[in-house]
């Protein structure tokens, strides 16, 4: 039996909030950090039956096939691969745009069918541990085999993002 890859190599942030989107706005908070996204009704639709248990309000794909190859890159905790800073700085902004009232980010190497629920690895994060448990990603750390990975927390209202990603002993 040949196994059927829908997709691969993707990446998504989604979040719930009480302002009105502005898709300009949020394509050129990712643009300025290198990023092309798209948002909401122009992610692929063969993606989001795959997404639909996890969806929020909002969807934004990062459209970068080499983006989760930099966790595989990440040996040591302390030295956050640069395209990752950037990702970081890049939701940080869209965070000081928007009331975010809750966040996933979706990390996926491949989709294989037949596809199973089961195969998705879900983690509750703190927002204090953020960095930490986007580490937890790379195959370094063994926390996971996984090759979904769905990052969740609630009530990030005004927080930073740079300020609770980095420890005060990691350097950027």
């Amino acid at each position: 039996m040949v196994e059927r890859i829908p997709f691969d190599c993707s990446q998504f942030i989604m979040f719930d909030s009480e302002l009105a989107l502005d898709v300009c706005k949020i394509k050129l908070i990712y643009s300025e950090n290198g990023f092309i996204v798209n948002v909401n009704e122009c992610v692929g639709s063969s993606k989001l039956p795959y997404l639909s248990e996890h969806r929020l309000q909002n969807i934004v794909e990062i459209v970068d096939e080499e983006f989760v190859g930099e966790f595989n890159d990440w040996e040591f905790a302390q030295q956050v691969p640069q395209k990752i800073e950037k990702f970081v700085k890049s939701t940080q902004n869209l965070f000081d745009e928007y009331k975010i009232d809750k966040f996933k980010f979706m990390f996926v190497e491949h989709v294989r069918i037949p596809f199973t629920r089961n195969s998705i690895f879900v983690k509750k994060i703190d927002k204090s541990k953020i960095l930490e448990d986007l580490y937890g990603i790379s195959p370094y750390t063994c926390e996971s085999t996984s090759n979904f990975y769905v990052l969740e927390t609630e009530n990030i209202g005004s927080t930073n993002l740079i300020d609770i990603m980095y420890p005060k002993e990691w350097t950027l």
